[in-house]
């Protein structure tokens, strides 16, 4: 126990030396929290590799970071999907890959143990579409609202629509024209130029490379070229022993008006949460939809699998029927033990825990570092401490 707390116990026990208490209320011990996070699975450009793993590992630890101080698992999980809905390489809101109008339109979904959930589909022209997701969670009776009801929607709830063409990285519009937002989001920076993007833009399927399998010995030898990766996801584990989900996406490149992806709006195929586990899958949005890979996930936690097994054995199994290598997930169980999987080239992960920040982005990389400035010793676990 840390002398903050043995001062306070101390305290409370003199207090009470004096009066008798009947039917004390004694709350449940506090959990070390546990946040991952992952950018996609595809193939990234070696230039743009490093951002997008220094954008997941700083989701991560914000995210993290206010877990230790008692944020609830839903903010956690908003909050590290904001983050990356904001970066211009991810596959999910700004800079997010374009339909066949040349429109970014995302689905988003969020979902808790207690089979809570919210999506939204084929929306556009909002800057966080996760946030709208957690609304549709909390204040409707509904699991999913698309197109045109979910800006009507938005605009209810306050969201403010963006002028079209904001999530498309270029010339940055008036700022008269945006409300106030979160921090590091994209009204509070300059938009990159498109000629900087155009390097790296997003592999088309009809391209020779879409869906090859490459096998896995050879992938730290194949340098791509061109940016391809799934919507972004998040796992996290608050200190009451509470698990969540979410995910944002906006989809395959080119896909048709109002298409929406499963990953982001059918719980179970790439999203799920109960008491026994989470998870979040980037994945052919196809497989996901006939497979359900998420709730497959689950199945084998409850059938006694341990959370590494479960998960490698489920991306396996759909990497081997689909015969597509883009598929990545990350998981967490009931006592919030992380895990990591990808059959792709790259997927940009990132957790925290105990007080460390683990990350990569490539077959067998594993790097670590401590996390500074925590604001409570990680160690002190005390009871009736938030």
């Amino acid at each position: 126990m840390c002398d903050f707390c043995s001062w306070v116990n101390r305290s409370t026990a003199n207090e009470k030396a004096d009066t008798t208490v009947v039917n004390e209320f004694k709350p449940p011990p506090k959990k070390d929290p546990v946040i991952v996070v992952h950018g996609g699975a595809g193939s990234i450009p070696e230039k743009i590799r490093l951002a997008m793993l220094e954008d997941v590992k700083t989701a991560a630890t914000q995210a993290y970071t206010k877990l230790i101080r008692g944020s609830h698992v839903l903010d956690a999980v908003e909050d590290a999907i904001c983050y990356l809905e904001s970066r211009k390489y991810f596959n999910c809101a700004f800079g997010g890959s374009l339909d066949c109008n040349g429109d970014v339109v995302m689905d988003a979904a969020i979902m808790d143990s207690k089979n809570q959930f919210g999506s939204v589909g084929a929306i556009r022209d909002i800057e966080h579409p996760i946030s709208l997701a957690r609304l549709i969670m909390h204040n409707t009776d509904h699991i999913l609202i698309v197109e045109k009801g979910a800006q009507d929607f938005a605009l209810k709830s306050g969201i403010p629509i963006l002028p079209k063409g904001w999530l498309i990285p270029g010339p940055t519009p008036s700022p008269s024209v945006c409300s106030e937002t979160k921090p590091g989001s994209i009204s509070e920076k300059q938009h990159d130029s498109r000629d900087e993007i155009l390097a790296v833009k997003r592999l088309p399927q009809c391209s020779p490379y879409y869906g090859q399998i490459i096998e896995e010995n050879s992938m730290d030898v194949i340098e791509p070229t061109f940016l391809e990766v799934g919507g972004v996801g998040t796992v996290a584990y608050d200190r009451r022993g509470r698990l969540a989900t979410g995910t944002s996406t906006a989809g395959n490149p080119g896909k048709l008006y109002g298409y929406i992806s499963p990953a982001a709006t059918v719980p179970g195929c790439g999203i799920m949460a109960d008491q026994t586990g989470c998870i979040s899958i980037s994945g052919p949005d196809e497989a996901l939809y006939v497979y359900a890979p998420a709730r497959g996930f689950l199945k084998r936690l409850n059938r006694g699998e341990n959370v590494d097994e479960a998960l490698d054995g489920e991306i396996d199994q759909l990497r081997d029927v689909i015969r597509q290598p883009n598929v990545g997930a990350i998981a967490l169980d009931l006592n919030g033990k992380p895990a990591v999987s990808f059959k792709s080239q790259h997927f940009p992960w990132a957790y925290c825990e105990l007080g460390w920040l683990y990350y990569g982005c490539q077959k067998n990389q594993i790097l670590s570092e401590k996390i500074d400035g925590l604001d409570r010793p990680l160690d002190c676990m005390c009871e009736g401490v938030v």
